[in-house]
């Protein structure tokens, strides 16, 4: 007998949680054990508006046609991901919420209603699913019992985030206009946890030294001031820098389907996430899985998941503010001295391979789907 899924979330927006919600939704629907109901909730901001090609066609049909479920049966599994939190009782057999800590601590404003983790907590029955150890200590730091707490990482689609053959590679830096240059990716919303300011400052100096250095910015304009944001975060450069850096700037703020993002990925040389507070932090896992080595913050979540055959860590201090917020000062002469030194050895064939194969034999959608279904049965 199929199991009864219901999940309530976003669908048809690049925000992470929905696109979270949709690969998993895609995942769910191959499994021939369930039966999948998905409920739409209001998205974040009104002024969101979906996008219907984010997906081929076929997914995109597929997501759509996933049935309302009837408010009158109860499935077994309810699992909501969306924010605020919700932890609110639900009339299922079992029920579940997602959610991330990025700064390692669950504030009022993220629980619906300004609500108390732990008060929340005792008046529901819902299990926290949460994608890294990170995270899950920022929801133990604020009062979560650790069985209500699991933690399913995240994955990808290995058909889609995978290494192009070498002529579809040219082909997409030709069309880039990227002959010989060595291009940097970083992938965000530009806002303050993601470091974008440690990179500017960090790519302006080495690329001094190498001036066939590109740097590609892909920004979230559709959902966030990202370009904004990308122009506070220049404070740490000279006016020589900046000038330098204009001139080496690609950045990209349109939304992209995922098929266009797994190009951009095979396009560029190196990924880079100077990251002060993440979550999981999933473009780092889509870079790796396109083959690219991967230069990324010491101590937090991409701890779980990245490895030392293709990714250098940024060594970082712990940052505990006023209200109990944390986060990871990462070392710009580090991060400097690590993007010189990627630069002097290139990256080899042998780096792509671990990148690639690391992420396809552990964390695809299929490893994390089959967790998922693991903690929602397990009890």
């Amino acid at each position: 007998m199929k199991k009864k899924i219901v999940v309530e979330g976003w669908r048809f927006v690049p925000h992470s949680y929905a696109c979270v919600n949709m690969w998993q939704c895609l995942e769910l629907i191959r499994r021939d054990d369930v039966e999948l109901y998905h409920r739409d909730l209001p998205y974040l901001k009104a002024e969101w508006t979906p996008s219907y090609r984010l997906f081929d066609v076929e997914s995109t049909a597929a997501l759509g046609a996933l049935k309302t479920p009837d408010p009158a049966v109860p499935p077994e599994v309810l699992y909501r991901i969306d924010y605020p939190y919700n932890l609110a009782p639900v009339k299922a057999q079992r029920h579940f919420v997602f959610g991330t800590t990025e700064h390692g601590v669950v504030r009022p404003t993220m629980l619906a209603g300004n609500g108390d983790l732990p008060a929340q907590l005792a008046a529901s029955d819902a299990v926290i699913i949460t994608p890294s150890n990170w995270s899950r200590a920022g929801f133990l730091r604020s009062g979560a019992p650790e069985e209500r707490v699991v933690v399913v990482p995240h994955g990808v689609r290995e058909d889609i985030f995978r290494p192009f053959p070498a002529a579809d590679r040219e082909a997409v830096r030709r069309q880039m206009g990227w002959d010989d240059e060595f291009v940097v990716l970083s992938i965000g919303t530009m806002i303050g946890n993601k470091g974008i300011r440690y990179l500017l400052k960090a790519f302006a100096v080495v690329q001094q030294r190498y001036p066939r250095m590109k740097l590609c910015l892909k920004g979230l304009d559709g959902l966030y001031p990202s370009q904004r944001c990308l122009k506070e975060c220049g404070d740490l450069l000279t006016r020589e820098e900046a000038a330098r850096l204009q001139a080496s700037l690609v950045y990209i703020g349109e939304t992209l389907s995922f098929h266009e993002m797994a190009a951009l990925y095979n396009a560029c040389d190196l990924y880079v996430s100077p990251y002060m507070a993440e979550g999981f932090n999933l473009p780092v896992l889509e870079a790796a899985a396109c083959g690219l080595p991967v230069i990324c913050t010491a101590g937090g979540p991409t701890d779980d998941f990245i490895d030392d055959s293709f990714a250098d860590k940024i060594a970082s201090t712990p940052l505990r503010a006023e209200g109990g917020v944390m986060g990871l000062d990462p070392s710009l002469e580090h991060l400097v001295a690590l993007l010189a030194r990627t630069m002097e050895r290139g990256v080899s064939r042998e780096v792509k391979e671990a990148a690639a194969g690391w992420v396809r034999e552990r964390y695809t959608w299929r490893h994390a789907v089959d967790k998922l279904l693991a903690t929602f049965f397990a009890r």
